[in-house]
């Protein structure tokens, strides 16, 4: 059986639906640049595990950028131990489980353990318990 078309116009592929999607893409991935170059903005270079997990960064979740210095900044901004601490406190006062605010410390591989265990301080004070540590694989060669 077969049917013919008794209509002769062409078929045209539509091109707004198809800019709309592209226009999307080129935000989405304008947006999610931005935001990875926001959290890498620090000049901190990760110690390496081998045993490392890349896990997917929670929607509230925090990053505290620990340099070599003992600096701790988050999103461009150095803060002090005090002021860490009240952003700190701001933020378990915003959720409905302040606890459960996740916080990755990325300390620098030059950093002193001590400005790290500062760092973890001021989370416990500010009573967060869920913390996690940055790291990356090794480079295989």
């Amino acid at each position: 059986m077969k049917f013919q078309s008794s209509s002769t116009e062409k078929r045209e592929i539509q091109m707004a639906p198809l800019i709309d999607i592209v226009f999307l893409l080129l935000i989405f991935f304008m947006v999610t640049a931005t935001y990875a170059e926001q959290e890498q903005a620090a000049d901190v270079k990760v110690p390496t595990s081998d045993e490392g997990i890349d896990r997917p960064k929670a929607l509230t979740e925090i990053t505290v950028n620990v340099t070599a210095e003992g600096d701790c900044i988050i999103n461009g901004i150095t803060y002090s131990q005090d002021e860490l601490l009240q952003k700190l406190r701001r933020l378990t006062s915003l959720s409905d489980d302040g606890k459960a605010q996740p916080v990755r410390i990325r300390g620098d591989k030059d950093t002193k353990f001590q400005e790290v265990v500062k760092v973890i301080d001021v989370c416990q004070k500010a009573e967060i318990w869920n913390i996690s540590f940055a790291v990356k694989k090794p480079k295989s060669e």
